[in-house]
């Protein structure tokens, strides 16, 4: 069976991972933010309470979903790194 390529197809699906990447991302913001919840292979919880925490505890199964999401995440750690805060928000702007 062929795979039908679309130029707009990809883009909507890149659209729609931008979207979910921020929608994400936006619970954490603010004095009532919320927290996430992630667990390893070994069931271990682990509590994340800031932006760049948890864009990288994300996943998707799409690996263009992936490649968009690991940008997203080199900028908020350059962010960090360098200001020491503000990953979140760079996330929200760059979405």
């Amino acid at each position: 069976m062929k795979n039908k390529f679309s130029l707009f197809y990809q883009l909507n699906k890149n659209l729609k991972t931008i979207n979910d990447i921020d929608n994400t991302i936006k619970i954490s913001l603010g004095p009532t933010g919320k927290n996430g919840i992630t667990s390893n292979e070994k069931g271990k919880i682990k509590i994340i309470t800031n932006g760049s925490l948890l864009i990288k505890a994300l996943d998707f199964n799409n690996r263009n979903s992936n490649i968009i999401l690991k940008l997203l995440e080199q900028a908020s750690s350059k962010t960090a790194l360098i200001s020491g805060d503000g990953s979140t928000t760079t996330i929200m702007i760059a979405c």
